[in-house]
């Protein structure tokens, strides 16, 4: 494949959205982990955060234990308070 995308959506983002930036990706052969916090307010909560950037990483190792591939990090809107911080 072309790599893994780690796409933290924008807040409140519909899915008919998120699927549009799922397909570019796809476009190019990478693999989507698409990252979703529960609400905008995650954002000012630092354990949550933590908890979310913990789950993702977790996440991204086990998708990389048997076939490592670049990694491209792509936020857009609040998503980076929550995401980006922790990590």
């Amino acid at each position: 494949g072309g790599g893994l995308v780690v796409h933290g959506a924008h807040f409140n983002a519909r899915r008919r959205h998120l699927e549009k930036y799922i397909a570019l990706w796809h476009s190019f052969r990478c693999d989507v982990l698409l990252c979703i916090t529960g609400t905008p307010v995650d954002a000012f909560r630092p354990r949550r955060g933590l908890e979310f950037a913990e789950a993702v990483l977790g996440e991204v190792r086990d998708l990389q234990a048997n076939r490592p591939t670049p990694i491209l990090l792509c936020t857009f809107s609040g998503s980076s308070k929550t995401l980006y911080w922790p990590m």
